[in-house]
């Protein structure tokens, strides 16, 4: 799986603020077993995990800065959104 690094200066919390958030979700987080067998969907298929477990967890929003791999996942009713669109979608950021 990719890991993207976020460019920490780009929405103004510190390195610190940003651990105690990641912290944060897996502390609230739930555990999905996820039994889907329709891969291949998307152009990556390691990006196909996120997707299963998004729709396991009847998400709402996919966060990724890679939109590009995960054309097609309005299908499932999932909205794709940067980390700077998905705050200012809940209003935290402007």
């Amino acid at each position: 799986m990719k890991i993207y690094c976020l460019e920490i200066h780009t929405l103004n919390f510190s390195e610190s603020q940003i651990g105690q958030f990641l912290d944060y979700l897996c502390l609230v987080g739930n555990w999905h077993e996820v039994y889907f067998l329709w891969r291949p969907i998307l152009k990556d298929p390691e990006d196909d995990m996120i997707l299963e477990l998004a729709v396991r967890a009847n998400c709402k929003y996919i966060i990724t800065y890679n939109k590009a791999d995960f054309q097609g996942v309005d299908k499932f009713d999932i909205e794709l959104a940067t980390a700077k669109e998905f705050l200012q979608i809940i209003q935290e950021v402007s």
